[in-house]
């Protein structure tokens, strides 16, 4: 591969982007079925009461977990900021938020510039 012309390289690159689009593609078919199929499994195990399942080759149940769904963000960043509890949020800044807030002249303190350097390839 070092032998490459910077066109092949080019070449190369964009063949790989392709294979790469055409896999997210079959992916998100091959979801799409799974999903009905888990969806058909949830049927039938409601329908017969049961939380697991199982055959030769696998066993299948049902968990269930409470996850967060927020309706009122103003009301959650309130309470976050009264009760001090930041582990309510992900730890991570927002990146257009900052960029707007550097390029309006603002220092964020604890928040350094980090460049992220990436290739960027469009097809002719």
């Amino acid at each position: 591969m070092n032998n490459m012309n910077t066109g092949e390289l080019i070449n190369q690159r964009l063949a790989i982007r392709k294979q790469l689009a055409d896999l997210a593609e079959q992916e998100k078919l091959l979801k799409e079925q799974e999903s009905e199929v888990d969806y058909q499994l949830r049927q039938h195990m409601e329908d017969q009461g049961l939380s697991k399942f199982s055959n030769d080759q696998a066993t299948i149940s049902i968990s269930k977990q409470i996850v967060p769904q927020v309706e009122d963000w103003t009301a959650l960043h309130q309470h976050i900021l009264d009760t001090g509890e930041f582990e309510l949020m992900q730890r991570r800044p927002a990146v257009k938020a900052y960029r707007e807030l550097r390029e309006a002249g603002q220092t964020i303190p604890g928040v350094v510039d980090f460049e992220k350097v990436t290739l960027n390839v469009r097809a002719s």
